[in-house]
């Protein structure tokens, strides 16, 4: 079988879901092949650092800020913690041998404190990583910030769920909102920045708990013509049976509303098996492909995806 992993990436850094892939060192895989399908544009920058500035850069003034402007910060995705980078011009370094910056994960002490929702541990990882390149110039912010992720007891089957998230938020909210005295007529209780495309959920949860909140799509999703045309190149060589694994509702559209990849896979399509990261993607998978050839992990993992793979073996031979 042939692997490969459809994802948006920077194919010079390595990828989980392929290091756990190689290291099964299975002979069920012939072949396992991560290709970037997606690239970001990345807008509204300068709006974004606006809003940013004096909560993670400046170091005066900082107790004004969760009175006059935020009180959290939501982030949904890894790109979203990387439009933040962008906006303020930092270096990520991402090397595994660095120390993880802690960050207070509990609601303690945090009059003065800003909280920051992640919807997923990658997400949470990529911020602790910009926390880490801030505190080069600006020491000690991570004494100013509570990272919030959805408890292991309360997940569901997937982790990076958005109802989950917005349940953590207004739980928060609620123990929150009797001790909060904003000053400035600007305030909101959440800085939401996210994708241009990004789905609704969130922030109707958000206006139909009249939890205030600015909104700013720093981000758009676009096929990368490599990609595709990487992916064609492939699927062309490559004999057996081909697994495809979708990591986003994007991915799905990158691939079959381009015609010569939509049609080359629809003319093998006994040749294929689609695996899906998750329900949304699942869906947008369904507008395109029967729902007996989508196989959808159990959680976003590696080790789910390679049970998948074993499931998807065991039904073919």
């Amino acid at each position: 079988m042939n692997v490969i992993l459809l994802k948006s990436n920077d194919s010079s850094t390595s990828d989980r879901y392929v290091d756990y892939l190689d290291a099964q060192h299975s002979p069920l895989l012939n072949n396992i092949e991560q290709i970037n399908l997606l690239k970001f544009n990345y807008q509204n920058l300068e709006l974004l650092k606006s809003k940013l500035f004096t909560l993670l850069v400046e170091k005066t003034n900082y107790e004004h800020y969760v009175d006059e402007y935020f009180k959290c910060l939501i982030l949904t995705s890894r790109q979203t913690v990387e439009s933040m980078q962008h906006a303020l011009n930092l270096t990520i370094d991402s090397s595994t041998n660095l120390p993880t910056v802690n960050l207070n994960t509990q609601l303690e002490n945090i009059k003065d404190k800003f909280l920051v929702y992640c919807v997923g541990e990658a997400t949470a990882s990529r911020f602790r990583q910009l926390v880490q390149s801030i505190e080069k110039i600006n020491p000690g912010l991570n004494q100013r910030l509570v990272l919030r992720l959805v408890d292991d007891s309360t997940k569901t089957m997937h982790k990076q769920n958005a109802r989950e998230l917005f349940n953590l938020i207004k739980q928060d909210y609620e123990l929150i909102k009797p001790s909060l005295k904003p000053t400035g007529q600007k305030f909101k209780y959440a800085l939401y920045p996210c994708s241009k495309i990004r789905k609704d959920d969130l922030s109707k949860s958000l206006s139909d708990n009249a939890i205030s909140y600015e909104e700013i799509n720093v981000y758009d999703t676009v096929p990368s013509q490599t990609g595709i045309d990487k992916l064609t190149a492939s699927l062309d060589k490559l004999d057996g049976v081909n697994i495809l694994v979708f990591f986003s509702p994007s991915g799905c559209e990158s691939v079959f509303k381009d015609k010569n990849l939509s049609t080359l896979i629809k003319s093998k399509l006994n040749l294929f098996k689609m695996v899906s990261i998750g329900p949304s993607t699942s869906v947008k998978l369904k507008n395109y492909v029967d729902a007996s050839l989508i196989y959808e992990l159990s959680e976003p993992s590696p080790k789910a995806l390679w049970n998948s793979i074993l499931t998807i073996s065991n039904q073919i031979c």
